[in-house]
């Protein structure tokens, strides 16, 4: 058990919120994944995709129409426009691990890449209770 001196203040605080979530099995949409020069990458609701050059526009138009209730699709000069990524020097390794659009999830689904067990709960999208931080704070 911990114990505190008297007159201490305990902060706990997480580094992001959390979002109850199902998963969308992406692997089986050939379609979706026929467009791409990757599979796809990084998060399940903040997913990275490489996209053939000539099948942009065909892409932006059916993921929107397939997924734009779960998820905003970024394109990567809207990403640094919007300063979704944050501001000041690009890390020298955006380029590579960012693809040609971004999606981060706004509902409650995510991209499930692994046949493992599904997540009950994500924090990489863009909903209020993925940006809330709890915040608790125990003066003794």
């Amino acid at each position: 058990a911990l114990k505190l001196a008297k007159d201490s203040l305990l902060i706990i605080i997480a580094d992001h919120g959390h979002e109850t979530v199902s998963p969308i099995d992406l692997y089986k949409d050939k379609a979706l994944l026929e467009m791409l020069d990757k599979k796809p990458s990084m998060e399940p609701r903040a997913t990275s995709f490489f996209v053939k050059d000539h099948q942009k526009e065909t892409f932006q138009r059916y993921f929107n129409k397939h997924y734009g209730k779960y998820y905003a699709l970024y394109s990567k000069e809207e990403l640094f426009a919007l300063k979704l990524l944050g501001e000041g020097l690009k890390h020298h390794l955006v380029d590579d691990c960012i693809g040609d659009y971004l999606a981060i999830g706004v509902g409650k689904k995510y991209f499930q890449f692994k046949n493992k067990k599904p997540f009950k709960g994500h924090h990489a999208g863009l909903t209020a209770n993925e940006m809330y931080v709890p915040l608790i704070m125990y003066e003794t």
